[in-house]
């Protein structure tokens, strides 16, 4: 692999944010959205419901919750700082949340429901809002459906609240346990010496050696350059037992709670 090529142009990312303002901006988006949403049911009925006042509304306000998870989700994954990490994959829990807890609203579903039976053929709807409006009728039913065991609530929006909470918890032991592989300079034969200089260096029994963190995407990075492939089996091996070893129990739980939700979809196991 030649490793003499420069470097692409892109700047390195900057975490500019501090963990006080992503969970402001949490807040703020999900407030803002609560606001929206009651105004919504206040203001339309199912015989006023047209895409325009309802449809047009919940798709504006998907896409500024995409925007603004997936900037956050970024600094969930890779930010430098534990502690921005944490409070980023925080926000992103409570944004899933309030998503499963906006699918499951009855009220809404009734207003998107009577835009369905009066436009879901209307030919002055292109045909991507038309394909919009259906695909958010059968979300809103799906979360909608109710439990068997008499609770007034979305049976299916309590299973994806359980999958969220596994899926945090599955990411928090990831990255709040520590995991590091000792390595040679042998070993890492083929990793350029800028990224053997910005690696942990070992003291005592471990002079010369070189810290690779097995949590984050170091590993995989080095996985991909190395040229021995018994280190890169090595490394590899690694990963997977600090996975089964932080998450096996977390893990069949999510396993779990998807079937059960497949199956409340109306999916066969």
């Amino acid at each position: 692999m030649d490793h003499d090529r420069p470097p692409p142009p892109q700047e390195p990312l900057k975490f500019t944010a501090s963990a006080s303002s992503i969970a402001e901006t949490g807040d703020a988006l999900c407030d803002a959205a609560r606001d929206t949403m009651r105004k919504l049911v206040l203001t339309v009925t199912p015989e006023t419901a047209s895409f325009q006042n309802v449809m047009r509304v919940l798709l504006e306000l998907e896409n500024e919750f995409q925007l603004t998870s997936n900037v956050i989700g970024i600094y969930a994954r890779v930010a430098p700082d534990a502690d921005l990490r944490s409070a980023a994959a925080k926000v992103i829990g409570k944004i899933s949340q309030f998503l499963i807890e906006n699918k499951a609203d009855r009220a809404i579903l009734r207003l998107v429901e009577a835009v369905f039976q009066k436009q879901s053929h209307d030919k002055t709807l292109d045909s991507e809002s038309r394909k919009a409006l259906a695909e958010e009728r059968r979300s809103r039913q799906r979360s909608a459906i109710s439990c068997p065991d008499g609770k007034d609530e979305s049976c299916l929006g309590r299973i994806q609240r359980r999958l969220k909470n596994v899926e945090a918890e599955l990411v928090e032991n990831l990255d709040e346990h520590q995991h590091c592989l000792w390595l040679t300079r042998e070993d890492l034969s083929g990793v350029p010496e800028d990224i053997l200089r910005s690696m942990e260096r070992g003291t005592g029994e471990l002079n010369g050696s070189f810290g690779l963190d097995l949590n984050g995407m170091q590993a995989r990075l080095r996985e991909s350059i190395v040229s021995s492939s018994a280190t890169r089996r090595t490394i590899y091996l690694a990963t997977r037992r600090v996975s089964l070893s932080n998450c096996e129990a977390t893990f069949t739980r999510k396993i779990l709670s998807s079937f059960f939700s497949a199956s409340f979809s109306g999916l066969s196991p």
